[in-house]
């Protein structure tokens, strides 16, 4: 039995397509842009998640996430 949400695989597919594109950088979810945050959500029936490493870049105060960047995180969530 397949347990995995549809909406998974379509995701992870389109993502796959656009990379092809010469101009595909998305700030939220393109491994391939190095200053990026590169994040892949994890979907699951009732919830959406990432993991996310806060670096010194992402940070406003030392060790606490720049609201930029919870607001992008949660920005490319709901998307």
């Amino acid at each position: 039995m397949n347990t995995q949400p549809q909406i998974k695989k379509d995701l992870i597919k389109m993502r796959e397509d656009w990379r092809k594109l010469p101009d595909y950088g998305c700030y939220w979810s393109s491994p391939d842009n190095k200053r990026g945050m590169q994040l892949t959500p994890t979907i699951e029936p009732g919830r959406v998640w990432v993991k996310m490493l806060i670096d010194r870049e992402h940070s406003g105060f030392p060790g606490i996430a720049h609201g930029g960047i919870a607001y992008s995180v949660i920005d490319g969530l709901m998307g």
